[in-house]
């Protein structure tokens, strides 16, 4: 790879990247991520709320097409 075709990766995945990403034998990819966003998990009763939003907007949907 030269300077003219630099390398982007976009990296997701679950809480346990952020550890593995830390380990000593990754290191040198840790220091070269620029950006880092984490976002947390929704509390039980947004979780509830949006099932119950969902479940209705299915609901109505299928009452539309009978």
């Amino acid at each position: 790879m030269n300077s003219r075709s630099p390398l982007a990766l976009i990296l997701t995945g679950q809480p346990e990247l952020r550890d593995r990403l830390k380990l000593r034998a990754l290191r040198a990819i840790d220091q070269r991520i620029n950006v880092r966003f984490h976002l947390n998990g929704l509390s039980d009763a947004v979780t509830r709320e949006q099932h119950t939003i969902d479940a209705t907007t299915i609901a109505r949907v299928i009452a539309k097409r009978q």
